[in-house]
């Protein structure tokens, strides 16, 4: 009997570390042939790493005219705009206004003309209905017919299940178009809960929707209608990387042997970098016994200006952040397992966990060290405050993230961090993200089932 073609779409650096799992990978080889489809090249390093060196790698290359940029954005736009316009829960007005709002580089909150504005209102009405987004996107891919040697080798490929974990960007829209055509089955392995939750509209009806935990199972059902028969909790395909990492690499991974807070940053288009710098101060400051290990989201000139920034603070230490654990896109050459490497020696054995707003980083160090979470929503300048920021879905990791509002407010989150030894697993943070299920029992009920 011929083997099935477990096509696996990896569109930006990130998703290696999830839809590229070992554990994952491993269990889906049983089942068929592994296609990986990618717009970027795999080091030799990495294909011997992942183990794909038998495995067939397809690199995308779509041709994307002027014209085309512009149909598909309009599309995107509706998809997001019907599909935020339509819900009113779990902070998705907050994710509407940012359609008819602009961030500069400083992170400052700017309205679009009134035009756009009402343009965006009228997008959310006549788009409310999934169904009318999905012939706007249907007739744009009639319009433009993209052509590659790889998209006429994807299309000649045969008995195809899809796996998508990527709710967004073109690959899995042009993906998610053929898959439709060609009628393969198809799973949604989302690789965050914000592919269900707040990227639109989902490109495609699945035969399978393989979420992390029952929180992500919760909004599948009220966001999207999708029966419960369609889907299976799998837990976090990331998470049981970090695990299978460390089991082989436990004598090469470097261990932090003094108490430290790690502060993660993100972009300034989000958080406000002079607030940031400022908190990670106040923080070696008020902490002297602690190493204050911070990782800016930046590129490599703005991090040589803050390390001479914070040169005078003997307890910061500097950390730059990984390509392939946050890019969706670089124009640096990577290295998976390197960037693996350093990423989780970074969230190691961290005490307490301080981010800018909120970033993924945080779930991944509880998952680890189960350390207290707190995320800094300081607002001196009222940036945050003129983005409707109070409207942001803060809740969504449960009542053990402690939020701070002010300097002083801060400090008193870590010094009750510090104090609180009890950690009651149940109630942690990353949980959100995961579940405690058998990844290779619950892949093996998927694909026996379609």
């Amino acid at each position: 009997m011929q083997k099935k073609t477990i096509l696996i779409s990896v569109p930006f650096p990130r998703n290696i570390r999830h839809s590229l799992s070992r554990p994952f990978i491993n269990e889906l080889k049983k089942y068929g042939n592994i296609v990986v489809v990618s717009p970027f090249k795999f080091s030799n390093e990495d294909i011997e790493y992942l183990n794909l060196k038998n495995e067939k790698i397809v690199y995308m290359d779509i041709n994307e005219t002027s014209f085309s940029k512009i149909l598909f954005k309009i599309s995107d736009f509706a998809r997001r705009a019907g599909y935020f316009g339509k819900h009113k829960k779990y902070g998705l007005p907050y994710y509407f206004n940012n359609l008819i709002s602009d961030f500069n580089i400083s992170g400052y909150f700017e309205k679009l003309p009134s035009l756009y504005k009402y343009i965006f209102i009228i997008l959310s009405l006549v788009f409310r209905k999934r169904f009318v987004w999905l012939s706007l996107e249907r007739l744009f891919f009639y319009l433009i017919n993209f052509k590659s040697d790889a998209l006429n080798e994807i299309k000649d490929l045969e008995d195809v299940i899809y796996f998508q974990s990527s709710n967004w960007g073109m690959q899995d829209r042009l993906l998610s178009h053929i898959s439709s055509k060609k009628s393969w089955k198809s799973v949604m392995i989302p690789y965050t809960s914000d592919q269900i939750h707040c990227t639109g509209y989902l490109l495609i009806d699945h035969d399978c929707y393989a979420v992390q935990s029952e929180f992500e199972k919760k909004l599948a059902m009220e966001l999207h209608n999708i029966e419960e028969k369609k889907i299976v909790v799998i837990g976090s395909i990331w998470h049981r990387n970090i695990e299978h990492f460390i089991k082989l690499n436990k004598d090469r991974i470097k261990y932090k042997d003094k108490k430290n807070i790690l502060y993660a940053g993100v972009t300034s288009l989000y958080f406000p970098r002079i607030t940031e710098i400022k908190s990670v101060k106040i923080i070696a400051e008020h902490f002297p016994e602690y190493n204050v290990n911070y990782c800016p989201y930046v590129n490599n000139n703005e991090f040589k200006k803050i390390r001479e920034n914070l040169y005078s603070y003997r307890n910061v230490n500097l950390i730059p952040h990984s390509p392939s654990m946050t890019e969706v896109k670089t124009e640096e050459a990577i290295s998976f397992y390197e960037d693996m490497k350093a990423h989780i020696e970074k969230i190691m054995d961290t005490d307490i966990f301080v981010m800018s707003y909120l970033t993924s980083l945080g779930t991944e160090a509880n998952f680890l060290s189960k350390c207290p979470l707190i995320a800094n929503f300081i607002d001196e300048y009222e940036i945050l405050k003129n983005r409707n920021t109070e409207n942001f879905p803060k809740d969504m990791l449960g009542d053990q993230l402690k939020i701070a509002t002010s300097y002083n407010d801060l400090i008193i989150c870590i010094e009750n961090a510090m104090e609180d030894n009890e950690k009651d697993l149940s109630l942690q943070p990353y949980m959100y993200w995961d579940s405690e299920v058998n990844l290779d029992n619950e892949i093996s009920k998927i694909m026996l089932s379609i």
